[in-house]
């Protein structure tokens, strides 16, 4: 607990200065993704090509007013550009109405999360995952009403990860980013067997 509390004041303290510190090196923990994604790992899994470094947070947090143990997982994906999205819902349809938060994972040659990091980048606040890590965050409190979701890009492994959940508690965005961020990857791979060329979406 104190470890925690440590971590915890170190982050609002940097907030202060206009920088979140999530990590000061690599002597973390690391963690399973929370128990809400256990059903959907394989399917994001087989979402992605070999190589790709899926990351997921460590524990989604309450934000905007919604239960965690309620919410509902859709997976999606694109081969070109390669994406693969993990989306959160407060209701089975997976329609927007319901939409309470995102996990995006892009190739970082994808053009439009590219564009996106590098708004990020002008406008947003830096984070400081680690020495060398770092990301920013776009608070939503300050767009339109009809914008009003805040959200965390950085580049990590040749990926774009992107972090979007309703505005209201920054810290908890920050802090499911950053356990992301510093957690080690669930890593695609293909069996021996398998060829190398085969298209991802094949492998089931």
């Amino acid at each position: 607990m104190l470890i925690a509390s440590m971590k915890r004041a170190a982050l609002l303290g940097g907030l202060a200065l206009g920088t979140a510190l999530v990590s000061l090196g690599h002597g973390v923990a690391q963690a399973q993704p929370d128990s809400l994604f256990f059903p959907h790992i394989n399917e994001v899994i087989r979402s992605a090509p070999p190589g790709f470094p899926i990351r997921l947070p460590e524990e989604i947090k309450a934000v905007g007013g919604n239960d965690p143990s309620e919410l509902n997982i859709k997976v999606f994906s694109s081969a070109t550009p390669t994406t693969v999205n993990v989306g959160l819902f407060s209701c089975d349809s997976g329609t927007a109405p319901c939409y309470a938060g995102s996990i995006s994972i892009d190739r970082s040659s994808a053009v439009h999360a590219r564009e996106e990091l590098q708004r990020h980048k002008q406008v947003g606040d830096r984070l400081t995952f680690r020495p060398g890590l770092v990301g920013y965050l776009v608070d939503g409190r300050k767009k339109r009403a009809s914008e009003r979701f805040t959200s965390v890009m950085w580049q990590q492994e040749n990926v774009i990860y992107t972090l979007s959940f309703p505005s209201g508690d920054r810290q908890a965005v920050i802090d499911m980013a950053g356990s992301m961020a510093i957690s080690d990857p669930i890593r695609v791979s293909l069996p021996a067997q398998i060829p190398a060329s085969t298209p991802p979406n094949a492998i089931r």
